[in-house]
């Protein structure tokens, strides 16, 4: 796939140069001595780093982002509590596209020096649902129902093979796991199908789901 943040970085930055060299030339047309352009350029540089730290950071990050490319365009990302797609990484802002359609820019430079998780560059994810169910509650038939939903499940991949394991027993209820696997595109219709299944065998064999309760013991005078 072509990278299309790579592209549109190179395209606003030999913008940018294409700019400050004109402002050059125009500038040695209208006869300014080199000594007085160096020293003219030196102070506006100097000026224009004090005001936009900031942006040389994000732009400094842009730059990172293309030498150690952790995504590209259209990889579907989660950095600074953010996930969507890559449209572009421009030389200030990287910008997503939420799940939800929603436009969003980050900043290169914190983008660049956070944690970024990428989804796209494996071609398989696991999907992990946890049910809780009442104490009393028949394990190897909880276990039985949650493993004939995965492997009856036509986007559940063989191998590795699903898994359905009690993990932990809370105050109300005790928690079961099923461990699948699935394409990268297949993450989110898997994990609401197996949602809605596993709910429908639970309540179809006639085993409750809890909720948080409490037993109060009253003393007596």
């Amino acid at each position: 796939m072509e990278d299309s943040a790579l592209r549109s970085f190179l395209l606003t930055l030999f913008n940018f140069a294409l700019f400050a060299t004109l402002i050059i030339l125009i500038i040695n047309i209208v006869g300014t001595k080199p000594v007085s352009l160096v020293a003219l350029i030196g102070s506006i540089g100097l000026a224009v780093g004090l005001a936009v730290k900031d942006n040389l950071a994000n732009f400094a990050g842009g730059v990172m982002l293309l030498f150690n490319k952790p995504f590209r365009g259209g990889d579907y990302i989660e950095a600074q509590s953010v996930a969507g797609t890559v449209q572009s990484v421009g030389i200030l802002y990287t910008t997503l596209t939420t799940f939800d359609n929603k436009t969003v820019h980050i900043p290169n430079g914190p983008l660049s020096t956070g944690n970024i998780i990428n989804y796209s560059t494996q071609a398989t994810r696991r999907v992990d649902l946890t049910v809780k169910v009442d104490y009393g509650s028949d394990v190897e038939l909880v276990k039985r129902l949650l493993l004939d939903i995965a492997e009856n499940h036509p986007q559940v991949l063989r191998d590795p093979e699903p898994s359905a394991r009690m993990v932990k027993m809370n105050d109300s209820s005790i928690d079961f796991t099923l461990k699948v696997w699935a394409k990268g595109s297949d993450f989110w219709p898997v994990t609401f199908d197996l949602n809605e299944q596993a709910y429908d065998a639970l309540v179809a064999h006639g085993l409750n789901i809890p909720f948080p309760q409490m037993t109060v013991h009253m003393a007596k005078d």
